[in-house]
């Protein structure tokens, strides 16, 4: 009798271990991530990127009597900033299209220089009784639109379409009382053509692909319009300009695929060979003494560490 109690006991308690892990694994259970409809794509990237301007190194602020340097370009550090990598659209055999954002960046930095007697900024010599400090503030944000057109070798693609960039690059010396400010912003639009590729890096030894690398590339002409302004107390001056220059951009990532779904992280740079900045600005108006001399195109490279994801369908 009790051997038969025990066994029924068992019984019961089994069909009860059962049925709570089955709730719980039901319970637990990772939710059904939402899918687009076939052949939609999605990326979204967050992008660790940091820049540098061809007018590093030019002589921004001077001492006075000379000579000297008291500030020159890329004396300030603006270290990394935050930005997005963001991309949707729609593609099958036959060609498709693609809208992306790339920027989101907001580098800023400034430097205490010292307490010098006098300097030399733009064609004034104030005093400098009270110190002289440099800060930097820029920005830098880009969208495009793209055509796109599969090869026949899988995973490959041609692209092309109209890319539109905006880029505020802010210079300000703060010079005892009196404030110098340096402001090169640019706005513009060109044409871009590119590729894409991806790769299998690691498989398993039934075919299956645990690691891919993913590269693009894409370039173009950009037709800026430029404009410069200066503003020190009730004084300004300032200018306007156009400049078209050459740009590129090449990323490379390594990724994992689960289902329609990729993890990516690797490397991007984008490069415009000729763009107004704030501390060039700042350089040409010192060294000719006018603060109303047309804009002069400085090199610019934002280079980024990425992370994020891709969904295709």
């Amino acid at each position: 009798m009790p051997q038969l109690v025990w066994r029924r006991l068992s019984v019961v308690c089994a069909a009860a271990l059962a049925l709570a892990t089955s709730v719980a694994s039901s319970a637990y259970a990772a939710p059904t991530l939402p899918k687009l409809p076939k052949g939609w794509f999605v990326t979204a990237e967050v992008l660790y990127g940091w820049r540098s301007v061809g007018s590093d190194g030019d002589a921004v602020i001077l001492a006075n009597p000379g000579p000297g340097t008291i500030y020159s370009g890329g004396d300030i550090t603006t270290h990394g900033r935050f930005g997005a990598d963001l991309r949707f659209g729609y593609e099958d055999r036959n060609g498709g299209f693609e809208a992306r954002y790339f920027g989101g960046f907001h580098w800023k930095g400034s430097s205490d220089l010292g307490s010098p007697s006098a300097v030399t900024i733009a064609g004034y010599g104030p005093g400098a009784t009270s110190g002289v400090a440099a800060s930097l503030d820029s920005r830098l944000n880009t969208v495009e639109v793209n055509l796109r057109k599969p090869l026949k070798q899988p995973g490959f693609t041609l692209f092309g379409g109209v890319r539109a960039l905006s880029f505020d690059d802010r210079f300000t010396a703060d010079v005892g009382p009196d404030r110098y400010r340096f402001d090169a912003k640019t706005t513009a639009a060109g044409l871009q053509l590119g590729a894409e590729g991806r790769f299998s890096l690691l498989t398993d030894n039934v075919g299956f692909e645990l690691l891919y690398a993913n590269i693009d590339v894409r370039g173009g002409a950009l037709f800026e319009r430029n404009t410069q302004s200066f503003a020190t107390g009730a004084t300004t001056g300032g200018s306007n300009g156009s400049i078209t220059s050459p740009f590129a951009e090449a990323g490379v990532s390594i990724g994992r695929r689960i289902g329609p779904y990729s993890l990516e992280g690797g490397y991007r740079l984008f490069y415009v060979n000729r763009i107004p900045t704030g501390e060039g600005y700042t350089s040409d108006a010192t060294a000719t003494g006018s603060t109303n001399n047309a804009p002069v195109g400085h090199s610019l490279l934002v280079q980024t560490l990425t992370l994020g994801f891709k969904g295709k369908f």
